[in-house]
């Protein structure tokens, strides 16, 4: 495991970074046990924007709050396992960047409201239980509502965003079921762009 250096505001699960996303299922529908999903490696606890908004402007940066609009031409997102967010701004300094766009949102009630389906109205008993095990682990991280699920600190130099992004283990499992039940109902809410 590489030697991580504690970055205020973020609290680690303390294993090395993947997206932790599984494969595509090639358009199939599977079935996921939601309940007994592990957290995915280097997903972070909690993240405190406010923790993280005082450790890049303690580095002398500027700090933008918002976003990037999308499309971006050229847009890099940072390799976690190649360095940290220290890592990330240390080079930030050295390229010259003076303004660090930051960005985070809260889980909030209506996304998972949006996306409870009334499993009586399933034709398939299969997608039935699907729905029902959705239901219960969406219903389960409500706990989260208000809480920060995800960050990007970006900068840009010459019409390159370079992008550090980190999110909590829950957000990753919950976005999961949003963009499952998504792909079900054939659309849905944007969960959030960039993230």
């Amino acid at each position: 495991m590489p030697f991580c250096i504690p970055i205020p505001g973020i609290k680690s699960t303390g294993e090395p970074s993947t997206d932790g996303r599984e494969p595509s299922s090639g358009g199939r529908r599977q079935q996921r046990n939601y309940r007994e999903r592990v957290p995915a490696p280097g997903a972070m606890e909690s993240i405190d924007p406010k923790q993280i908004v005082g450790y890049v402007k303690s580095l002398g940066f500027n700090v933008f709050y918002g976003s990037v609009e999308y499309p971006f031409n050229i847009s890099v997102r940072w390799d976690k396992d190649k360095g940290d967010l220290k890592d990330f701004m240390r080079l930030a300094k050295v390229e010259g960047a003076k303004l660090i766009i930051i960005d985070w949102f809260d889980l909030d009630d209506e996304m998972i409201e949006a996306r409870m389906l009334e499993p009586e109205l399933i034709p398939r008993e299969d997608e039935r239980d699907i729905t029902e095990s959705r239901n219960e682990t969406m219903e389960s991280h409500r706990k989260n509502v208000g809480e920060t699920a995800a960050i990007t600190v970006s900068w840009v130099k010459d019409s390159v965003r370079y992008l550090y992004a980190e999110a909590t283990d829950w957000w990753l499992d919950l976005s999961e079921i949003f963009d499952d039940v998504d792909e079900q109902i054939g659309g849905g809410p944007e969960t959030h762009p960039g993230f």
